[in-house]
């Protein structure tokens, strides 16, 4: 299946883009460099705005076309995008929703983006697995926030850290995630001698939408506030064409389930870098 294909071109100076065609949201939207290296879904888009609709917003694995603009100053940014729903995000008439998205934001060394959502069309309300979906629908929408800051060193330089926090909010009514938090710090080059030695430490935690814990059939097992996990994850390239990326995830109370055991995730990403000419 085809995953990204579009057109961008700038004008006014360089300073602003448009872009069309067939796109991933987050590869612009409520993303953060400082969090990219974490391998855990929620550090890539928030759950409360990935959740939202049968098969979620344009994101991996299944994009759909857009119009994306976008503006550039030196210390601020804007962008805005109307984004087609991918297939089976419908209303009742079985017209295909789009999600309307805008985010601003300010560069430096502390940057700091707010961005905002809603969808067309009101969306089939969520309900927790085994309860009989009925006719209801509302309204999706929600808001977020990002705040990046170096701590330490300096960009392009060995020992550089850099924080981050991302939190989000939505209706809690489309989706089973009334809101998201994520904390975490990266360090580059972090071993002497190793200039693509990368850590990450991050901290994400789901918060279960009161309408989705209170609609829980009562012979089940009983909802909590939220899912919360920790990542801890190491890149490095250890010859020219390959980057190893241990990484260890553990998941408490996973879905929200109170009595369920905590999950430990452990794996091995490879990217293999392969160059033709």
């Amino acid at each position: 299946l085809l995953y990204q294909a579009w057109v961008q071109q700038r004008f006014a100076g360089d300073r602003a883009s448009l872009l069309i065609g067939k796109y991933d949201l987050n590869s612009e939207f409520y993303y953060n460099a400082a969090a990219s290296q974490l391998i855990a879904p929620a550090f890539g888009i928030g759950s409360e705005l990935a959740a939202t609709g049968p098969n979620g917003p344009s994101i991996f694995p299944q994009t759909d076309l857009a119009v994306r603009l976008r503006l550039d100053g030196k210390h601020h940014y804007a962008q805005a995008a109307i984004v087609r729903a991918p297939r089976g995000t419908t209303d009742q008439g079985g017209r295909r929703s789009a999600l309307f998205i805008a985010e601003f934001g300010v560069k430096g060394r502390t940057a700091i983006g707010v961005g905002g959502w809603t969808y067309s069309h009101r969306q089939p309300r969520t309900v927790p697995p085994g309860v009989i979906v009925t006719a209801d629908t509302a309204a999706s929408h929600g808001v977020y926030a990002l705040v990046e800051r170096d701590l330490v060193g300096q960009a392009d330089r060995p020992g550089h850290w850099i924080g981050f926090m991302r939190v989000g909010f939505s209706d809690g009514l489309t989706t089973p995630f009334g809101d998201g938090l994520q904390l975490g710090v990266v360090g580059h080059a972090i071993l002497s001698g190793r200039p693509d030695s990368h850590l990450s430490i991050g901290f994400a935690t789901a918060g279960i939408s009161t309408a989705y814990r209170q609609s829980n059939p009562p012979d089940e097992a009983p909802l909590v506030k939220s899912e919360t996990m920790v990542e801890l994850t190491y890149s490095d390239r250890v010859t020219p064409f390959l980057t190893l990326q241990p990484d260890v995830q553990y998941v408490h109370r996973p879905s929200g389930l109170r009595d369920a055991p905590g999950v430990l995730v452990v794996g091995l990403r490879a990217i293999v870098d392969w160059k033709v000419f």
